[in-house]
C-alpha cells in the first residue's frame, strides 16, 4: 500500500476502534505525518448561517477562528464556497 492508502486505513481503524475523542484533531495529527505543514483548519458549517459549528485547528493562534467568523466580509475563500456549494475551491 501506499502512504496515502495507509493513511485511510489507520483513520478507519482508528474509528472502529472507538479511541478518538476528537476524530478530526487526530485526522489532521496524522495528515501532518503524511504531508506536513505549518497550520491547517478543517472547519464545517452552516451555508445559511455562514459561521463554523465545529472546527479543529493545528499551528494556529487560539483567537484564529474567531477572527475568520470576525472578518467574514473581507474573506474571499468563503465567497468562492458559498458560490460553488459542494464543490472544492482554488486557494490561491
Amino acid at each position: 500500500m501506499d502512504r496515502v492508502d495507509v493513511f485511510i486505513a489507520n483513520l478507519y481503524q482508528a474509528i472502529q476502534s472507538g479511541h478518538i475523542e476528537d476524530f478530526r484533531d487526530y485526522a489532521l495529527r496524522e495528515m501532518r505525518r503524511l504531508v506536513p505543514f505549518d497550520a491547517a483548519l478543517w472547519g464545517s458549517g452552516g451555508y445559511g448561517s455562514q459561521a463554523f459549528h465545529s472546527v479543529a485547528t493545528q499551528g494556529v493562534d487560539r483567537d484564529y477562528v474567531s477572527a475568520l467568523e470576525r472578518t467574514r466580509p473581507l474573506n474571499p475563500m468563503l465567497a468562492a464556497l458559498i458560490a460553488t456549494p459542494g464543490h472544492a475551491i482554488d486557494m490561491r
